[in-house]
Parts: structure tokens; C-alpha cells; sequence
């Protein structure tokens, strides 16, 4: 009788073990559980700011919207972008470079700290390319040709104003007087010459300076260069001409 007793005194123990072992395991798994919600959707690994570097003709403002709106989203429809572990830092790259022309590159860092850090290096502006059919519709393109921020129709002989009569041309698109208009060489002869005007036609350039002539001027940058600093060895104030014509390999025409 005092076994059995003894017995039941063991089983009844064991399962008092066994249950305690399961309300424990149970708890820890639902403070686990809270752990990691709270870690996914609470504020302690939210992204806290944005910081912009290097812009010089991009809006900070576009590029931050970008960030927020990438923000504002769910990964797999469950996880927070919001949450620095799970903000897609590799896509917002490609959104920025895809949708703010100006950019050309960009690198998107997010700190154990929860800010996001964007370097950007923006386009440099080789001249300005006006559409002659609208008034006042005129972009900045850089050394490669593409259009990629509103520009005023004049700044001088800061930058040369390039146009085809009737080519009409939107942000991202090339412009048609390449390689003349993108050449760092010549865009600086063009600045130091002051020409603030290049009309594009079919196999010249007609290029008018602040000083009162046009150059007629071949597609070839160099050949052009190379016939302007002839007349300039002899002498010839460029001031008082009306025109040079660089269009010919081996002969020079100026008047």
C-alpha cells in the first residue's frame, strides 16, 4: 500500500515538473515572440533621419522623397522598410539614379544608428541645349550629352546655348552636336572665345561669340581649335572680323 502510495506521490511529481516545464517554455516563447515584434515594428531600429551629400544641381528634397516613400513600404507585405534591417538600401540606389536625372552616381548607406546616408556625385554641365519651338525651354547636359536639369536660356559665356532648328529635346535625352559640345577641351576654348551660341545644321556648327563673330565651324573640335589659334598667330584681332570659316582641312578662310 505505502508503494503504491509512494508511487503515485512520483508520477503526480513528475507531471507537476512537466507541467511547470511547459507554462516556462511557454512564457519564454511568448517574451520571444513580443522580442522580436517589438524588434521588427517597434521605434528602437526604425530609420531616424536622412542625410544628402555632394548635391550640387540635385534637389535634396526629390532625392529624400524617394527614401520615404521606400520607407513607407513592407517588404513581402510583413516586414517594415522603416526598420533599418530591412530598408532596401540597393534598390533606393537604382530608384535615385533611374528617377533624378542629375544624378550620376550614388551610394546609399543606412548607419547602425538608423540614419541613411546618401553620397551622390552629380553631372557635371558641359552647356545648355534650348528647343527652338518653345520659348524658354532650355536644359543643362553633361559631358556625355544628356539633358538632365532645367536651365535658364542665357548665363553668359559660362556655358555655350546649343539649338537645331526644330529638333525638340526632354530631359535624358542626348543632344545632336556631339562630340563638339561635350569635349572639356573644347567647351573651355569655347568659354575662353566667349561663345555663347552653337546652332546645329547638318555639317557645321555656326558658333557666335559676345565679341561680334561667328566661326563656321567643322565637327571636328580639334580642327576647328587648331584654325582659330592660327589666326590668332598672325595677329589678327578676332574683334574686328566678321567671320572665320574652320569647316576645311587644309585651308582657312576669315574676314
Amino acid at each position: 500500500m505505502a508503494s503504491k502510495l509512494s508511487n503515485k506521490r512520483i508520477i503526480s511529481s513528475t507531471r507537476q515538473k512537466q507541467t511547470r516545464k511547459k507554462v516556462l517554455l511557454y512564457i519564454l516563447s511568448v517574451i520571444l515572440v513580443g522580442v522580436v515584434i517589438y524588434g521588427v515594428y517597434g521605434p528602437v531600429l526604425h530609420v531616424k533621419q536622412v542625410e544628402v551629400k555632394g548635391a550640387s544641381h540635385t534637389k535634396v528634397e526629390d532625392v529624400k522623397a524617394i527614401v520615404l516613400d521606400e520607407i513607407s513600404k513592407h517588404r513581402s507585405f510583413i516586414f517594415p522598410q522603416r526598420n533599418r534591417i530591412f530598408f532596401p538600401s540597393n534598390k533606393t540606389e537604382i530608384r535615385i539614379q533611374t528617377e533624378v536625372p542629375s544624378v550620376e552616381e550614388v551610394s546609399v548607406k543606412v548607419t547602425m544608428s538608423g540614419d541613411v546616408y546618401i553620397q551622390i556625385k552629380d553631372r557635371r554641365p558641359s552647356g545648355i541645349w534650348c528647343n527652338t519651338l518653345i520659348e524658354n525651354d532650355c536644359y543643362f547636359f553633361d559631358d556625355v550629352g544628356v539633358l538632365f536639369k532645367p536651365s535658364f536660356a542665357f548665363t553668359g559665356s559660362v556655358y555655350t546655348r546649343w539649338d537645331k532648328e526644330g529638333v525638340t529635346l526632354a530631359i535624358g535625352q542626348t543632344v545632336p552636336c556631339l562630340p563638339g559640345c561635350t569635349d572639356a577641351e573644347y567647351v573651355q576654348f569655347l568659354a575662353e572665345h566667349k561663345i555663347t551660341e552653337g546652332e546645329v545644321k547638318e555639317d557645321v556648327y555656326i558658333l557666335q561669340s559676345l565679341d561680334g563673330y561667328i566661326i563656321k565651324a567643322s565637327l571636328d573640335p580639334k580642327l576647328v581649335m587648331g584654325h582659330v589659334r592660327m589666326v590668332e598667330e598672325k595677329k589678327v584681332d578676332l574683334k574686328t572680323l566678321e567671320y572665320i570659316d574652320a569647316r576645311l582641312e587644309n585651308k582657312i578662310y576669315y574676314k
